[in-house]
């Protein structure tokens, strides 16, 4: 029996046009809220060369996530979210390129951290190379959990016992008012 060999790669050709990228998002798994970053993975393919190297940067990419007509996030706002980094893209396999959102919305002072958090609800992550076409994915940013604690019984424990009460047939006595009579 002989052993599978993996394909042989085409060699990149120089640097990758924006137009030939095809940026297809996918989220995994999203929960809102302070605790939950939403990790989106950015499948890419050429549409036509063989292979070539692309620079995926804020410049060179562009991501939104909406729900409804409500614009929640944007690459252009936020550019830091976005990785900058050289890679090789190619036709016959996916190049795989991960980019973290904080859960929140973005606003006009490049997503400063007083901006509101995005609430539980479906959403839609639309990715594109500039001058390429958008792909889109719906999500759902879940609501967070809250943590499960469980405390058993120590078995030490004692009864509380009110010391103001007195011990008759199981029942507790109020204690002497201290009116005369």
């Amino acid at each position: 029996r002989g052993k599978r060999q993996a394909p042989v790669l085409a060699a990149p050709e120089g640097p990758c046009d924006n137009e030939d990228i095809a940026v297809t998002p996918e989220v995994t798994k999203a929960v809102a809220g302070p605790r939950g970053e939403v990790f989106i993975v950015l499948h890419l393919r050429t549409l036509e060369s063989p292979a070539c190297t692309w620079q995926v940067s804020h410049e060179s990419l562009t991501l939104k996530i909406s729900s409804g007509k409500d614009d929640i996030w944007s690459s252009r706002q936020c550019p830091r979210a976005v990785p900058t980094r050289n890679v090789v893209v190619r036709s016959a396999v996916t190049t795989d390129v991960g980019l973290t959102w904080n859960g929140k919305r973005s606003d006009d002072d490049d997503c400063s951290r007083l901006s509101r958090w995005a609430l539980p609800g479906y959403y839609h992550v639309a990715a594109a190379a500039l001058a390429g076409e958008p792909a889109d994915e719906q999500f759902e940013l879940e609501a967070p959990t809250g943590e499960v604690i469980t405390k058993s019984p120590s078995p030490h424990q004692q009864p509380h016992r009110n010391k103001n009460a007195q011990k008759s047939g199981g029942r507790p006595v109020a204690s002497p008012s201290g009116s005369t009579d």
